[in-house]
């Protein structure tokens, strides 16, 4: 049994420009995104958001219909409609205790942040891949919090604290639901309306693997633009499934890099 340990990230010194222009339409979407409604999703075609997601087999997986996944973005909201926070504001301790905040509501039960290190079982070749140490926890999040203050539409500065908070694994359970959950919390700056939630979870099971595709890449090469452009796509993709026009998007999602041939139709 092999072992691949992961490195610590850092944020990016910056995004190329073509991403930060899609990145800027996408947020225009933002503001005309109805009251979350996974049903909508749920009935919604699937598609790819990467041409190598064939390559990845068991990544390559269709959303079930079964409404537990319903429940997780619809809750997710719900923890979101409660928290108030501006990423304008200085970096101090009262972020921490917002991630703290968020983290409890969603993982009530699993003990806040984590005390060791952390290890995902061996794959099918039987590799153990192990997180950044805790050691590297605090330096991380101190990355994500410089990224949310830079000048990056809302979808740019949205992935890579996501990306950051998921490198970091800063709690014992419930990372990837906090992430989505200060994802839709930096995007609400774009003019979000309550109640509006970009489902992030079921988006990643629509996308046929895409997603891990893109988180490994930034994980693995500190490779960015793969993340930043799944999560302007997402958003893009998901204004169409409810029925926000792309002329909001002043051209609309760019269709050739999500394996859509068409705009999205509800069935």
């Amino acid at each position: 049994m092999s072992a691949i340990h992961r490195l610590p990230l850092t944020s990016p010194a910056d995004v190329d420009k073509l991403l930060l222009e899609r990145g800027a339409r996408a947020a225009k979407c933002l503001t005309l995104l109805p009251p979350l409604d996974l049903n909508l999703v749920l009935n919604a075609p699937s598609y790819s958001f990467d041409v190598l997601r064939d390559e990845l087999g068991p990544f390559a997986q269709n959303l079930s219909r079964d409404r537990r996944w319903e429940c997780r973005s619809n809750a997710e909201r719900a923890t979101l409609e409660g928290v108030h926070w501006s990423s304008s504001r200085s970096p101090n301790d009262d972020f921490a205790a917002v991630l703290d905040s968020l983290n409890r509501s969603v993982a009530p039960d699993a003990g806040g942040r984590r005390r060791g290190d952390v290890r995902f079982g061996a794959d099918a070749k039987g590799q153990v891949i192990f997180l950044p140490g805790v050691e590297h926890v605090s330096a991380t999040i101190s990355e994500l919090i410089a990224a949310m203050q830079r000048q990056w539409p809302e979808p740019c500065r949205a992935a890579i604290a996501a990306t950051l908070l998921l490198n970091a694994h800063p709690f014992q359970d419930g990372n990837g639901r906090t992430a989505r959950i200060l994802a839709n919390l930096i995007l609400r700056e774009a003019g979000m309306q309550a109640g509006a939630y970009v489902p992030f979870s079921e988006l990643a099971w629509r996308s046929g693997g895409g997603y891990e595709i893109a988180l490994r890449r930034a994980e693995i090469l500190g490779d960015w633009s793969g993340i930043i452009l799944w999560f302007i796509n997402a958003i893009e993709v998901y204004a169409g499934i409810v029925g926000v026009s792309p002329a909001c998007a002043e051209g609309g999602p760019d269709l050739s890099r999500t394996g859509v041939t068409r705009p999205l139709a509800i069935r």
